[in-house]
């Protein structure tokens, strides 16, 4: 069912190829990756983001950082308080 959906239909004519492009979100927001999680935590609440990708000082990239990453880090800490 989803090949259907990204797929046009017999028939249909469309002016654009269904490709990432087309449904890429611009501009891309990235963070730096020495960039303090404080100031990458509002990002994901203010723009509605579930990864973010990650760039170095050349805005090369070198990872992605997701909702699932910091609440792990907020469970540890978490788990790090309850235990001491």
């Amino acid at each position: 069912r989803l090949q259907s959906f990204l797929t046009p239909s017999a028939g249909l004519e469309t002016t654009k190829p269904e490709v990432a492009g087309h449904l890429m979100t611009k501009p891309v927001i990235a963070v730096r990756e020495d960039q303090p999680l404080m100031e990458i935590l509002p990002l994901f609440s203010r723009h509605g983001f579930h990864h973010l990708p990650v760039v170095d000082q050349d805005k090369r990239l070198v990872g992605i950082i997701s909702e699932h990453d910091l609440v792990q880090l907020l469970e540890m800490a978490l788990q790090a308080g309850v235990s001491h």
